[in-house]
């Protein structure tokens, strides 16, 4: 059986992720929350009897990060597996905004946590029972932190860390997910990922080859009709350019694209196999990117909105009022 091409992309995308690190991202002022998610890849090995944890060549005593990555992606049934990314999906509650949520396991850093990468660890263990201390659990680095700000982005809410881990054994202790924030999914459910998922998502899809996230994703938008048509033509041409940009930044071609991977998901926590793609020299959100000036002109096109709309209401106010004038007077 051929080996996956996949496979050895990761493995490298992998290793440069953890030899350049992301910088640290400091709390802006009057904002002290800080928050962390785990971005968790495992390989899925082609037979159910494979996928064994090999300690002495993958686990701590191996050696440095680079050569535990090395030695976990020279084995045979990893070359000839499918590499899979971690999801759950929370719980449909009425008046939760995060109801039925596509997301990384993760959360709020508590005051004990020593470092957000500690915050992610714990989260992971209280939402999904994953161990990320364990010794087939490698920390592999950190994608790019960024400030999470209301929609008009003028008031900071707390900074995000994502951290990239990766799971050196398919065999892993089992999934106890929590009722009051999972809820259960069907395995063939298609994965809608928006806002900070499809951001984080993203971001690491661009570190692999010819990934084009232009094509992932949908410009955030008002419900609104009137709203809607106003932001559209506003940004139109913002909109061309940086996705003319993005397609020249990246070797296009091959769109990224995910799937369930099948019978076996345990609950709402889903490994979804995702598809390769090869490193680039990026050390910026992808989303930023795109949506650097995006919100300027957003924000241009409701406040023009608001301003059709109240002369509107008073020229049809001016008319009415006149109508009824008129009639008074016969």
């Amino acid at each position: 059986m051929p080996t996956n091409p996949l496979i050895h992309q990761l493995g490298q995308t992998l290793r440069e992720l953890g030899q350049h690190p992301y910088p640290h991202v400091p709390n802006p002022p009057g904002c002290k929350k800080r928050a962390a998610v785990a971005l968790i890849i495992r390989v899925r090995p082609t037979f159910p009897d494979q996928g064994f944890f090999e300690s002495k060549s993958c686990g701590p005593e191996a050696g440095t990060k680079n050569q535990r990555l090395e030695n976990f992606f020279a084995q045979e049934w990893v070359q000839r597996g499918d590499p899979e990314v971690l999801f759950i999906k929370r719980a449909a509650r009425d008046g939760d905004r995060w109801t039925s949520h596509i997301a990384f396991p993760g959360g709020r850093r508590d005051p004990e946590d020593e470092s957000d990468s500690t915050t992610s660890v714990r989260e992971t263990k209280e939402e999904v029972n994953i161990d990320l201390s364990a010794d087939h659990a490698l920390l592999v680095g950190n994608l790019s932190e960024r400030v999470v700000t209301t929609w008009l982005g003028k008031t900071p809410l707390m900074v995000l860390c994502p951290f990239v881990y990766i799971l050196m054994r398919f065999d892993s202790e089992s999934l106890a997910l929590q009722p009051s924030e999972l809820s259960w999914q069907n395995p063939s459910e298609k994965l809608i990922l928006w806002g900070l998922t499809l951001g984080i998502m993203s971001d690491f899809l661009r570190l692999l080859p010819s990934c084009d996230t232009t094509k992932l994703w949908t410009w955030p938008t008002l419900s609104p009709l009137d709203y809607r048509f106003a932001i559209w033509l506003c940004t139109y041409a913002y909109r061309k350019q940086k996705t003319r940009e993005m397609a020249l930044g990246s070797p296009a071609n091959t769109n990224g694209t995910a799937r369930s991977s099948g019978p076996g998901d345990i609950d709402d926590t889903t490994f979804t196999t995702f598809e390769a793609r090869s490193r680039k020299e990026i050390q910026d959100s992808a989303l930023l990117e795109m949506l650097g000036g995006y919100y300027d002109r957003a924000k241009v096109a409701v406040v023009l909105t608001l301003l059709l709309r109240v002369g509107a209401g008073g020229l049809l106010g001016t008319w009415g009022y006149r109508r009824l004038r008129d009639r008074a007077k016969l």
